[in-house]
């Protein structure tokens, strides 16, 4: 069976509870409702059902145990075509705190809990569910129920088997409750972690994970962001087959204990493909260019900074900005670090400009500390390093950072005044247009550059040219084919940009060649992929794709954009695409005819 077969069934069995549902309350003459709860729930149960399936294929694991929260899954509908033990199941009811069969040993246990459960029965059990007792520390760490249950199913493994635990975020996890020490306390190992697909749980924006449990201690660990259930088979696979590559996203075998989280490692990734300047700069720790302030709050009597020149206000919770002076704040100022910076290394404007963009953002992000809340601490702060350009540099970026500002304002007061004082004179009708072409194309190399830092992944493809064979310096029908391929992939799925100057590794090549080679200009290049979609994919399709060449250092490359279909797309009207993961996937026969209806019944 296929993985698309295999969804394809779990999903019928779904829709056939549902159909039943409503059938019994058709006749009992009340309304079925399908609450966005149930269906988050329902959600979540294919996909695990998907993951468990998929493991016991490739791994002929034939006992099968599991302890579940009905919180997070309908109990009554998971895995129920397949025999297994509910570990903790007393009289036909699961209960939170009773004896796991201990004599029972399982090829594959799968745990989830409900997370951050209060603990409310006996003094002991208050002890055991929220403290983890080392063999050879002398004090106990604070944990959570989810972390014990958790370590109390693992325990009844077989010698090869393996576990998969629902958890929360890395941050809970790893680092807070130390999962990683506790297992391995009672010789039990962390095999992969896998982060699931964002908001897999419609209730709760929380990261949360999968992670493998096996009693064989490994050099390495698998680690991989899963972004869909359509990538989740390809990640299940290169795992098993201890398939690598560089990219998380992709699946990637690190260093046990190695990893340091999945923000961090994104952050790190985007910093690594940064192709300008910045990476090329002197690395400074916070701690060797500034002073750390921080105040208390005090609910009786206010509290302030002291104004200090070249120091900047970082905040202490969120990706809210970053300020030069007090003045500015928009929060209470205990809600601030405050930079005190020495003006031989760091000027306050410049630290503060790269800490807003979209990167440095992202730094702090990795840098915070917390589940969904995150706060930045003074320790955190002076282990962070940036990048720094000489002073001179820094300087001419604040000079261009200052043009820019006083360029908006006079868009600004243009754009009031237009209303009352309309333009009409051709000369000035052409510097406004003159105006935006600039700025457009600013503002279109800027976001493109990040979209290529990111690199690859389900929404993301680069092919270094549309028409051009580099090993042959020909022309070549089957190089346009696959990129309209993985343009009807994006109509048919979730969207997103195949971007052609640009090879596998980040690199900008440029589409330079082709054009000079096969195309007098660039509005016949733009013209015959037109011609090219029109043909081969469909004119109805236009509405949902969006078309620029870019210049970006020096390099022209070509941007497609697209946005998901209302309607499933055909390749020359009878190949069918989807985009799972970094890659492109033909549907044929009953896999496609399932996704079509359900993607877009």
């Amino acid at each position: 069976m296929t993985d698309q077969q295999l969804l394809r069934s779990l999903h019928e069995k779904y829709a056939e509870f549902i159909e039943a549902k409503k059938e019994e309350a058709e006749n009992s003459s009340k309304a079925y409702y399908l609450s966005q709860d149930s269906r988050g729930i329902f959600e979540t149960n294919i996909f695990f059902e998907f993951l468990i399936e998929k493991l016991l294929r490739l791994r002929g694991s034939k006992n099968i145990g599991t302890v579940l929260s009905s919180e997070l899954f309908d109990i009554e509908l998971f895995l129920n075509h397949l025999d297994h033990v509910e570990l903790g199941k007393v009289e036909n009811k699961v209960h939170l705190y009773s004896d796991l069969k201990l004599k029972k040993r399982f090829d594959l246990i799968f745990s989830c809990v409900a997370w951050g459960e209060r603990i409310h029965l006996k003094k002991d059990l208050l002890s055991f569910y929220t403290t983890y007792q080392f063999k050879h520390k002398p004090k106990p760490i604070n944990v959570r129920y989810e972390i014990i249950r958790s370590l109390e199913s693992m325990k009844l493994l077989s010698k090869n088997g393996i576990g998969v635990c629902f958890l929360p975020s890395y941050f809970a996890t790893f680092e807070k409750y130390k999962f990683r020490e506790v297992l391995e306390d009672n010789n039990l190992y962390v095999e992969a972690i896998i982060r699931t697909p964002k908001n897999l749980i419609r209730r709760t924006a929380i990261e949360t994970l999968a992670v493998f449990v096996s009693k064989t201690k490994k050099d390495k660990e698998f680690i991989m962001d899963v972004d869909s259930i359509d990538s989740l088979g390809n990640c299940i696979d290169s795992y098993h087959n201890e398939v690598s590559s560089d990219d998380i996203r992709t699946g990637a075998w690190i260093k046990r204990g190695q990893f340091t989280g999945f923000e961090n490692w994104l952050y790190e990734y985007e910093l690594k493909n940064l192709k300008s300047d910045f990476s090329q700069y002197s690395q400074f720790k916070f701690s060797e260019f500034c002073r750390i302030n921080l105040i208390r709050y005090d609910q009786k009597k206010s509290i302030s900074f002291e104004e200090i020149q070249n120091s900047v206000y970082l905040p202490r919770i969120g990706d809210g900005e970053v300020i030069t002076s007090r003045k500015k704040m928009k929060l209470k100022e205990h809600n601030y670090i405050q930079l005190i910076l020495d003006d031989n290394i760091m000027l306050a404007e410049y630290l503060a400009a790269y800490l807003n963009t979209s990167l440095g953002k992202k730094y702090r992000k990795v840098n915070s500390t917390g589940g969904i809340i995150k706060n930045l601490t003074a320790s955190r702060v002076r282990e962070m390093v940036v990048g720094t350009p000489s002073l001179d540099e820094q300087k001419q970026i604040i000079v261009n950072m200052e043009r820019i500002k006083d360029l908006r304002e006079k868009i600004d007061e243009y754009s009031r005044n237009l209303a009352i004082n309309p333009l009409s004179d051709k000369s000035s009708l052409k510097k406004v247009e003159e105006l935006f072409e600039i700025t457009s194309e600013l503002t279109d190399a800027d976001k493109l550059k990040s979209l290529i830092r990111s690199g690859e992944n389900s929404k993301i493809e680069f092919k270094e040219t549309l028409y051009l064979c580099t090993r042959k310096n020909t022309k070549e029908k089957y190089i346009t084919h696959e990129a309209l391929e993985t343009v009807c992939a994006f109509l048919n799925s979730k969207g997103g940009n195949l971007i052609i100057g640009v090879d596998d590794s980040s690199n900008i090549r440029g589409i330079d060649e082709e054009l000079k080679k096969f195309f007098k200009n660039q509005d016949k290049y733009l013209l015959t992929f037109k011609d090219l979609f029109r043909d081969h994919v469909g004119r109805e399709f236009f509405n949902f794709i969006d078309y620029k060449i870019i210049q970006i250092d020096g390099k022209k490359v070509f941007l497609i954009n697209c946005e998901p279909s209302n309607r499933e797309v055909f390749l020359d009207k009878k190949l069918f695409y989807i985009r799972t993961s970094p890659s492109t996937e033909k549907l044929e026969g009953p896999d496609q005819s399932a996704y079509i209806r359900q993607r877009f019944s």
